[in-house]
């Protein structure tokens, strides 16, 4: 979902047209008139990707200039799009230039007049307001054969993090470009720390006056893609981590500061505290209610506005009043909850998408995007996080949050912490039961019986609530209906929710009045469908691959199905297992009790994957 709307007002004097910076650098480029197919993508050719980082004013300056040759129609429509995004509350934007280059004419197209400043909220489905506002031009007559050539600086940003440099730097991409480059311009007296990664240039270093000015330039370099199944974490395109964070532990004690001392907690808060603490006699069950609260009260809403995006969770008395809050309030607002009932509990910092490899991460604060609780009970760790939807299950049985490595923002903290091990879970049983018809031309009954515990559990209770049983089975019937059309149901949807369990059973009864698929003048056919276990396993092609595979949370999937078939078939029973690094497959089938009338069957399959 996507807010536009234009912004007129003081706000507008934070983007500027503006000449260049004399501390940036604009050397020649390659500009081949018929580059390689290698390096052609949506009809334009990247000729440079340059960026420079200057760190020796009082604010840090960032530049970026971008050369794009037009091949195509449809590229010179790609290419005459101009967008910046910036936070005018900590940012200042100076455009340079947008220029077209035909032949030997320059044509400059970077006017005040001549551009668009709007408010665009890329976020609203998650329900977060960062107040970014972007400068937006679109570049007219731009024709194949053209270079379109555009350069901003920024200068600034969030005050909190100003006097510490941190950012990841890409020289490859998912397409090819002829040049990319970076630079970096430092006083000496500045501890720059670098972590270069697959194959990232090495830098020219050179020193003038007190300064290091660091330059890395990458030539040609083809495209890289990420393939099917690789961890979110995993790195694979040359690069580099820069930092000036000396430490984790320094890391940990600048994020503490920002959440300092909650204070006491609201009367209001306090009362329903106090509540539950007389009414719940173990640490455990006060844990578990105090998420729910949290969770429940308290709904998701983050207003980042302001200084880079708001950094720091509000007081509690202002979350308190308003009833919402991001992840950093709800977290504030647990942990206040949770030392009152005599418990243990910090924030803690994690990663959504790169948590499982930021053990091999230099320190950084920017290392993070999401923030949770760590409590202790009995002097064991365990994890919170507020921002999801109500979770339920008594303290052993609520589904926890993994995101590899953490850091807890407790007094002492030094390093970060390692969220697992993670338990293998039983997520889902799907129980199946195939009654065929006498004949071919009468109808078989087909039930399902499907437990789902766990976080599977909670998403599917949130499901019912937002939706209705009712809606939910119309789209299972619509799935059912594309292999088998006629299909009906013989019974509502059923529904059993143990919660303390977190354990929410679904029943369905189905009539198919054609189960048979003829295949030829002497066969018909019939095969059961799997909806539940091969889904969550990725398809993988074949061939060899680079990159590691990741299956996502450990956990166990089963299924049985059970076919009561209408007399004596010759039916090959079999038993197999698979296995490989991270995941194990098991199917049987077998017959179990044979009767007179009937012949039953009974398939087991099981997949655990990690």
């Amino acid at each position: 979902m996507l807010g536009i709307s234009l912004i007129t007002g003081p706000q507008t004097d934070r983007a500027r047209i503006a000449p260049v910076p004399a501390w940036v650098v604009h050397d020649p480029y390659d500009a081949p008139a018929q580059p390689e197919e290698m390096f052609v993508a949506g009809g334009c050719c990247t000729l440079l990707d340059d960026t420079q980082v200057d760190l020796t004013g009082p604010l840090p300056g960032f530049h970026q200039r971008r050369v794009e040759r037009v091949l195509t129609n449809a590229g010179a429509e790609r290419a005459a799009q101009f967008s910046i995004s910036f936070d005018p509350s900590c940012e200042t934007l100076d455009v340079h230039f947008v220029r077209v280059r035909r032949g030997a004419d320059t044509i400059e197209h970077a006017r005040p007049d001549a551009f668009e400043l709007m408010r665009r909220e890329r976020s609203l489905e998650r329900l977060l307001f960062d107040g970014r506002l972007t400068v937006h031009l679109v570049v007219p007559d731009v024709r194949p054969g053209d270079i379109v050539e555009s350069a901003y600086t920024l200068t600034g940003g969030a005050p909190i993090l100003k006097d510490r440099h941190a950012m990841w730097v890409a020289f490859e991409w998912g397409q090819a470009l002829i040049e990319t480059r970076h630079r970096i311009l430092a006083p000496e007296n500045r501890a720059i720390r670098i972590r270069p990664v697959n194959e990232a240039p090495e830098p020219e270093v050179r020193r003038l006056d007190g300064l290091i000015d660091r330059r890395w330039r990458a030539h040609r370099r083809p495209p890289v893609e990420a393939e099917p199944a690789a961890a979110s974490w995993q790195f694979f395109r040359a690069g580099m981590q820069i930092t000036e964070y000396s430490s984790w532990e320094e890391v940990a004690a600048r994020e503490t500061a920002l959440y300092g001392h909650a204070g006491p907690l609201p009367d209001e808060l306090e009362a329903i505290a106090g509540s539950m603490l007389q009414a719940l006699q173990t640490p455990q069950e006060r844990a578990a209610d105090a998420l729910r609260f949290v969770q429940t009260q308290i709904r998701y809403l983050a207003m980042a506005i302001g200084e880079g995006g708001r950094l720091a969770p509000r007081p509690l008395e202002a979350i308190w009043q308003s009833r919402y809050g991001d992840c950093k309030d709800k977290a504030r607002v647990l942990c206040a909850l949770l030392r009152r009932m005599e418990i243990k509990a910090c924030p803690a910092l994690v990663n959504t998408v790169y948590g499982d490899g930021l053990h091999e991460w230099l320190p950084t604060a920017a290392a993070f995007d999401h923030v949770i609780v760590r409590l202790e009970i009995d002097g064991e760790p365990h994890w919170f996080d507020p921002s999801r939807t109500s979770q339920s299950g008594r303290f052993e049985r609520l589904a926890r949050p993994y995101f590899g490595w953490a850091l807890p923002l407790c007094d002492g903290q030094i390093a970060l912490k390692h969220m697992g091990p993670v338990h293998t879970e039983v997520v889902v049983q799907v129980h199946e039961r195939i009654r065929l018809g006498e004949r071919p031309s009468l109808p078989a009954r087909y039930d399902w019986s499907v437990t789902h515990t766990c976080w599977r559990a909670d998403d599917l209770r949130e499901r019912l609530a937002n939706e209705g049983i009712a809606t939910i089975q119309k789209s299972y019937m619509r799935q059912l209906q594309a292999i088998w059309p006629g299909l009906t149901a013989t019974a509502p949807m059923r529904s059993d929710d143990d919660g303390a369990e977190n354990r929410i059973e679904i029943t369905e009864n189905y009539e198919l009045p054609v189960a048979w698929i003829r295949i030829s003048d002497q066969e018909l056919a019939f095969s059961s469908t799997d909806f539940y276990l091969g889904p969550d396993v990725p398809e993988i092609p074949p061939g060899p691959r680079s990159q590691d595979i990741a299956l996502g949370r450990p956990r166990v999937a089963e299924r049985t199905v059970e076919i009561t078939l209408p007399g004596d078939w010759p039916i090959e029973a079999w038993d197999v297992a698979t296995s490989a690094p991270g995941i194990a497959f098991k199917s049987k089938l077998f017959q179990p009790e044979p009767r007179r009338d009937r012949l039953p069957w009974r398939a087991d399959r099981c997949r655990a994957w990690q």
